[in-house]
């Protein structure tokens, strides 16, 4: 999975890479007799925009390659997702994966305050811990992009094996713990609870749009 990650975090780096040395004198026409009232559109445009200062076309055209290289690429990694999939996307996952387990527990003989702390435990997995879990392989994925063949794929076996899976095997166990200590006490509950809805709103925080969060 986070290899699949490391493949998707590449395009985006391309795309950023390409968008930086952009010209528009490379650029493919796919009818080259059109290329001359292309040059022409965009030196009217920026020239109509006034935010040329050229007075030779081959002057605006190269304030529009520098347009490019500095204005584009905020504006298009800004415009995709900053995660490979949606926080609606992990809910499905993680719907799918836990919703047979919490029919059985409701299925049970069991006492309704237990149904209600089963709710609980579902909830916070399916709504905060799913959804870090899978940004935290993402935002590794992301890291150190010069490494080479061997290096990456060592760097991406050791952030899998000590910096993912350890933190999510204590929070197993943590879990567990406030789950048991819930199922006995209101005040176990109250800090379950607490605790759970803090780790939800930092997952919808995660997956907010790049917009909500500037605005706010």
């Amino acid at each position: 999975w986070i290899f699949c990650l490391r493949r998707v975090a590449k395009d985006k780096l391309a795309i950023e890479r390409r968008l930086a040395q952009f010209s528009v004198r490379e650029c493919l026409c796919h009818n080259e007799d059109d290329r001359r009232k292309v040059y022409h559109n965009i030196i009217q445009m920026m020239r109509a925009a006034s935010v040329s200062s050229g007075y030779s076309d081959e002057e605006v055209l190269e304030e529009f390659n520098d347009l490019v290289r500095t204005e584009l690429p905020t504006a298009l990694l800004t415009s995709l997702d900053r995660w490979c999939l949606d926080y609606k996307h992990i809910f499905a996952l993680g719907a799918s994966t836990r919703l047979c387990h919490f029919l059985d527990e409701l299925a049970s003989p069991q006492r309704p305050y237990f149904i209600l702390v089963h709710t609980v435990t579902y909830t916070i997995w399916l709504c905060g811990v799913y959804p870090i879990y899978f940004a935290s392989h993402e935002y590794m994925a992301s890291l150190h992009m010069h490494l080479g063949d061997i290096a990456e794929v060592v760097w991406l076996t050791l952030a899998e094996t000590c910096l993912i899976i350890p933190p999510m095997l204590l929070l197993v166990a943590v879990d567990r713990r406030l789950d048991a200590w819930a199922k006995t006490s209101y005040a176990g509950l109250a800090v379950y609870i607490s605790l759970g809805l803090g780790i939800c709103i930092s997952a919808l925080l995660l997956y907010a749009p790049r917009n909500f969060l500037r605005e706010r």
